[in-house]
């Protein structure tokens, strides 16, 4: 893996404002320094151009970035754009991928807050190559909307719930079982998670056929499986073991590094874990349980910034791998492939570091 991971070629001489450009103080991710919001802003904040910012930014490895969208003008001003490029994401300061839908929402209601008419607004967006969703049918949803109604105009837009109530704006309905049910629904073609039924009728003092009843009236699929769940079971099969969404599917065998974070935190023996989640519906990934003697596993599970487990959904980062690897004097190789075995996405190893090493900032 080492030998042909450095390529060829003189490394390049930083400059000062380098730092500036790459996020200092709070360093951003790659997906955020490519964004037209942070290279314009970037741009007003320090009288640049921002096709002079999209360029450096390039030459500093940052991939993805099309110089010939940015002005070449000094001293530009962009409040629309600074303001429309906003992320919509509430735990985000940052700022809107072109990879990703711009919410009609989020464009409609800036463009009237800055008095920019909506048609430019969408020409800013246009420009910048990012696409805005379509408006809701039939006009903005309001509390008095019921959820079935909300569910078959995602279905019309064909997006999921999370991505609906993105694009058109917080909803709150009348009935609390129906805030409830949109909290953790993002896929309405897919049943209901079998958690997610429970914590409903928990939280309401609801017999459990009634809200699976009530779950069929509106449109949605209950879960493939019927069990009885105590208060236990749902801290046992939420996925951040905290009896809230999200949840286990019983469609997907459970990974071994479940049965580790239930015993760190639950007290929960993992035959003890195994036998219940098979009586639930569930099915393991794995034929030997995990040996949890001294919690080896728990430093490879957590983030070493914040101490939370990491997304079971999401590839572990290089950055991860690293940090891992000297904290354990373990080789990189070997925390990797441990990962892998706890059911953890871990992408190929050679390739990552290769892909890394490649966007080392180089002259041409």
């Amino acid at each position: 893996m080492a030998p042909d991971a450095m390529p060829a070629g003189t490394l390049l001489q930083p400059r000062p404002s380098d730092a500036f450009l790459l996020g200092s103080p709070n360093w951003r991710s790659t997906k955020q320094l490519r964004t037209p919001g942070h290279i314009v802003s970037t741009a007003e904040k320090f009288g640049r151009s921002a096709q002079e910012i999209a360029l450096r930014l390039s030459k500093l490895g940052i991939e993805g970035i099309e110089a010939g969208l940015y002005s070449n003008d000094h001293w530009r001003t962009y409040r629309a754009e600074i303001a429309l490029l906003a992320t919509t994401d509430p735990h985000s300061t940052g700022w809107h991928p072109q990879s990703e839908v711009m919410p009609y929402h989020h464009l409609a209601t800036t463009a009237r807050r800055i008095q920019l008419p909506l048609a430019d607004a969408i020409k800013v967006a246009e420009h910048y190559d990012i696409r805005v969703s379509p408006p809701p049918p039939d006009g903005p949803i309001k509390a008095s909307n019921s959820i079935g109604d909300v569910i078959a105009a995602a279905r019309h837009m064909g997006v999921g719930l999370d991505k609906f109530v993105t694009y058109t704006g917080e909803i709150k309905f009348a009935d609390r079982i129906d805030n409830l049910l949109l909290e953790d629904i993002d896929d309405t073609n897919k049943p209901i998670a079998l958690g997610h039924l429970h914590y409903i009728a928990q939280e309401l003092d609801l017999d459990i056929d009634e809200v699976t009843q009530y779950v069929v009236n509106v449109g949605l699929t209950p879960p493939n499986v019927r069990r009885e769940l105590s208060t236990d079971d749902l801290e046992l099969i939420s996925v951040d073991l905290d009896g809230r969404g999200p949840w286990l599917d019983t469609r997907l065998p459970v990974q071994p590094h479940h049965l580790i974070k239930a015993y760190a935190d639950l007290y929960l023996p993992p035959e003890q874990v195994v036998a219940r989640l098979t009586s639930l519906g569930f099915r393991m990934a794995f034929a030997e349980l995990p040996d949890l003697t001294g919690f080896p596993d728990l430093t490879l599970l957590r983030q070493a910034s914040t101490g939370l487990y990491l997304d079971p959904d999401k590839p572990v980062t290089l950055a991860h791998l690293v940090h891992a690897s000297r904290r354990r004097s373990e080789p990189i190789t070997d925390v990797a492939e441990r990962l892998q075995k706890l059911g953890m996405k871990v992408p190929d190893l050679a390739t990552t570091v290769r892909n890394a090493m490649a966007r080392v900032p180089r002259e041409n």
